[in-house]
């Protein structure tokens, strides 16, 4: 699982809570599944997580995997 990198479209904050459980906030990305969520990031900002973690889902493990310099 930790070679793959998983995204946020199942928008349920259980679901959601699990997979970070399991793999981290590192190997997660934000997705949607526009225009069903229409790229709204609350599903993620409302996660009883950390604000790095957070930002790492909304952007930062995207840069990071894609060598991106923020």
């Amino acid at each position: 699982m930790k070679r793959l990198y998983y995204d946020t479209c199942a928008f349920a904050a259980p679901a959601l809570m699990f997979a970070l459980g399991c793999i981290g906030a590192d190997h997660m990305l934000f997705g949607t599944d526009d225009p069903y969520i229409d790229a709204d990031t609350t599903h993620v900002t409302r996660l009883p997580v950390g604000d790095g973690d957070k930002a790492a889902i909304l952007g930062g493990n995207a840069a990071r995997l894609l060598g991106i310099r923020r």
